[in-house]
């Protein structure tokens, strides 16, 4: 099964759909999944990147 790493931000229906077809890590935050990112072994086969979150500590890759 292909893998999916998804951030915070996606409705509950999204992520129940996605997760039929792939196997999916959900990770709260943008900051916290670009660190799972540099320590897997296999890069997942898409990246879905929600809206941060106003912690004021999480990267927003939609302002880079």
């Amino acid at each position: 099964m292909k893998t999916v790493l998804m951030t915070s931000g996606f409705a509950e229906p999204v992520l129940k759909a996605v997760q039929e077809r792939w196997r999916v890590i959900d990770i709260e935050s943008q900051r916290e999944a670009l660190q799972v990112l540099h320590t897997l072994e296999e890069m997942p086969s898409a990246v879905c990147i929600g809206r941060a979150t106003e912690s004021g500590d999480d990267l927003n890759a939609w302002d880079m």
